[in-house]
């Protein structure tokens, strides 16, 4: 009987531990997965990286975590995200040198990972000021295309608390971590290249529509001294339309600097926004307006709805200058699973659009025509004399960057 015990209770132990183990798999499973997911839906590192630190720190029970990325041009590991008793500490390190004795540093150096179970028996362990408690330390190299650009660290207070899978699954997500970094830093440039891009964009809207302006001005003010002698009653009809010119060249030059400003949606929903520019256009030209957004309509990424928003307020700013339209409808639905599609429709004097430009209306198509490419889309200009014009806009809503 004795014998049989024992070989029931050495089952039971060894099926307790294959259970432990699947539970430490399906636990480090879940880590992977949630990381990834985030990873998909978070282009800044300021956001994503205490994620990544909070949520190793929640699963693994431990003293701390600490996410460095190595300064090539300082020649250190810089401390971008930390949680935990060593890592909270005020007189905790915020940056190590390359040349100092410490695990983290060995990592970023080698590009290896490190399992140290007993701290006190590591010589690469150096023990930093708020990390009297380690035991053992957990730490991996976030990798990019084979360079090391970071290192991913974990204390606890107990020995051996670390195992291989544990090693495993901290590397798997030190690999999503790389990719996630990539992601912003691409990101970024992209958004800083847009930025340049819309400037310069602007830049020539500013000229382009000043020289025209300024010619304008000139050749009445030309005019009218010509007849201020002879018939000074025509000489300040040509004044008062070099007036007109310059306030129009103002209010051109002043919606084009508005441009530079942040996005109005900071404190408007797209909705109230463009309901608010179809309001205007109700008051100054008298036309019947309507707005029709979806009630299906999926929340969109801020640069998506900034740029329906810039289109939206050029289409209606042609409205108000150009088309004498009566009705006015913008519209904002889904097209398909991915895409939106913006509508303004009025039933103004028309143009073709081949011959569309003479009046400035190139300008806002071009800059229309920008912002829609820049996002991944694509815009669609129809229009035929005394029938009114359609602008239709069909952006993607997915997409992260700026292209």
């Amino acid at each position: 009987m004795s014998k049989l015990l024992m070989a029931y209770v050495g089952l039971e132990e060894k099926y307790e531990s294959s259970a432990r183990e699947i539970g430490r798999r399906a636990e480090a499973l879940r880590i992977i997965t949630e990381v990834g997911k985030r990873i998909l839906s978070v282009r800044h590192l300021e956001e994503l990286l205490p994620f990544v630190a909070r949520t190793l720190y929640e699963t693994f029970n431990c003293y701390s975590v600490s996410v460095w990325l190595k300064q090539e041009t300082t020649r250190e590991l810089v401390l971008a995200a930390s949680i935990g008793g060593g890592a909270d500490s005020e007189d905790y390190p915020m940056r190590i040198g390359y040349g100092e004795r410490s695990i983290v540093v060995w990592v970023a150096a080698h590009g290896e990972p490190v399992r140290a179970n007993d701290v006190s028996a590591e010589p690469r362990y150096l023990e930093a000021p708020g990390s009297e408690a380690t035991r053992a330390e957990l730490a991996v190299p976030i990798k990019l295309n084979g360079e090391t650009i970071g290192v991913l660290d974990i204390e606890h207070t107990e020995t051996g608390a670390f195992d291989p899978a544990d090693a495993d699954m901290l590397v798997t997500v030190a690999d999503q971590v790389a990719i996630a970094i990539e992601n912003a830093r691409l990101w970024e440039q992209n958004r800083q290249l847009a930025i340049i891009e819309e400037r310069n964009r602007i830049a020539r809207e500013i000229h382009d529509t000043l020289a025209q302006n300024l010619t304008g001005i000139t050749l009445q003010l030309e005019a009218a001294v010509q007849l201020r002698e002879t018939k000074p009653e025509r000489a300040w009809e040509r004044v008062e339309k070099g007036l007109a010119l310059t306030k129009e060249g103002l209010d051109d030059v002043r919606r084009s600097v508005r441009n530079l400003r942040p996005a109005p949606l900071e404190t408007r929903t797209l909705r109230n926004a463009l309901a608010d520019e179809l309001a205007r256009v109700e008051s100054d030209t008298g036309a019947h307006t309507e707005l029709e957004v979806a009630d299906g309509l999926p929340r969109l990424p801020a640069h998506v709805e900034d740029a329906l928003f810039r289109i939206a307020q050029e289409s209606l700013n042609n409205v108000r200058r150009h088309a004498n339209a009566s009705q006015v409808r913008l519209s904002l639905e889904p097209d398909g699973d991915d895409w939106v599609r913006l509508r303004v429709r009025d039933n103004g004097v028309g143009f073709r659009p081949e011959e569309a430009d003479p009046l400035r209306r190139t300008f806002g198509l071009t800059s229309m025509r920008e912002r829609a490419r820049l996002i991944g889309g694509e815009l669609e200009v129809r229009s035929n004399r005394n029938r009114g014009t359609v602008v239709v806009a069909r952006v993607p809503i997915s997409m992260e960057k700026p292209r």
